[in-house]
């Protein structure tokens, strides 16, 4: 499957060599691969792969190990270690992954069949106008994305597992598709957790302040749009002519999604500037002026427009949700309620009546009705 290395991207082909068998059996194979130069000038990369598995843990090690060499020579080597839980029912706890697993998928019909019934009562064009169903919907596509992602990764899983068992682990089973697709499904589940988690500001409106955050968050949404804009173009400005400059010098440069995490870390406070001046001067001076618009304008100007914001709906009542109003009205007629109910009611006779019903026939009457 294609590989993103440092200077390159690598698809499939080339050619294969499987390495098992004795000690003698490698060495006598390395050397017929030195004698019929398997390594020669037109060699741009070099793939080492293989796993390993930690019962006592059930985890699965995919290892990748490679040397880039560009056309101008040198060599340039990494390495990528990802372990991952390919098996997910094995130990004491596949009982309680599996049950979770199942809650997820019922949680994701149900969610489909409420947005459904949505569409349905408010009308197409009421529900994608809407900024919180908005939310609904990506959470929906995420979490059946997710699904697919995993069924996907359980059936290679099984796949390899089969082939492992009938070979008696003779034959080498590549595991990339599986890791990459069991980090695909992770970072689905993290985006699900992250917009569910959104979603609890409109869940916990009956908060004030939380309410005021919301109605903070929804009358700001045209200008937080205009600021993105304004920020991404800007930040693309700055990253394209650093890019330009180090992205053969300085390895996180290297390539430009590898450009846009260092520079973010860099607004966070994260950032070696020493590493850009040694590169180059000039890098360093985009760098400061990168941080001086960024850090200094860009995310001032974005806390004084919430702050305006804020102060517009905490001083506007009309703009101001009613619902912690019904909270506190809840709150003062459920306990009233409670002790009503638990005080003693006054007697209204029926304890004579049934005493009366259900007295033996053979009572003397004439003595209680003289």
């Amino acid at each position: 499957m294609p590989y993103l290395g440092q200077l390159d991207n690598y698809g499939g082909g080339g050619y294969i060599v499987t390495l098992n068998g004795t000690a003698d059996d490698l060495r006598v194979r390395f050397s017929q691969l030195q004698k019929q130069a398997w390594i020669d000038g037109s060699t741009r990369a070099i793939f080492v792969e293989f796993s390993v598995y930690n019962g006592q843990i059930n985890y699965f090690t995919v290892i990748q190990m490679v040397v880039e060499i560009p056309p101008l020579g040198a060599c340039y080597p990494s390495v990528w270690i990802e372990p991952v839980r390919l098996l997910k029912y094995e130990g004491g706890d596949g009982l309680a992954v599996l049950t979770f697993e199942i809650l997820f998928c019922f949680f994701a019909f149900v969610l489909l069949v409420k947005e459904a019934r949505n569409i349905y009562r408010i009308g197409v064009r009421a529900y994608f106008t809407t900024f919180w169903y908005w939310i609904d919907i990506i959470i929906l596509a995420l979490s059946f994305a997710a699904i697919a992602a995993y069924a996907l990764r359980y059936s290679m899983t099984q796949t390899v597992v089969a082939k492992f068992k009938e070979t008696n682990g003779n034959v080498y089973c590549r595991l990339d598709y599986q890791r990459n697709l069991e980090l695909y499904f992770l970072w689905l589940l993290s985006l699900v957790v992250f917009f569910s988690s959104v979603k609890m500001i409109r869940i916990l409106r009956f908060n004030r302040r939380i309410g005021t955050l919301a109605a903070t968050l929804k009358n700001a949404a045209g200008e937080m749009i205009g600021f993105a804009f304004v920020f991404g173009a800007t930040s693309t400005a700055f990253n394209c002519a650093l890019y330009i400059v180090l992205f053969s010098k300085v390895e996180e440069y290297r390539t430009y999604l590898s450009l846009m995490e260092t520079t973010f870390s860099a607004m966070l406070g994260k950032f070696s500037f020493d590493t850009v001046v040694q590169a180059s001067t000039f890098a360093g001076i985009i760098f400061v002026t990168y941080m001086c618009m960024t850090t200094i304008l860009l995310l001032n100007l974005f806390i004084m427009v919430l702050m305006a914001v804020f102060e517009e709906v905490h001083a506007d009542a009309l703009k101001q949700t009613n619902d912690y109003e019904v909270m506190d009205h809840l709150y003062k007629k459920v306990p009233l309620g409670c002790c009503q109910t638990s005080r003693k009611q006054r007697s209204l006779g029926f304890n004579s009546v049934w005493t009366l019903q259900t007295a033996p026939h053979h009572a003397d009457w004439s003595d209680q009705y003289p």
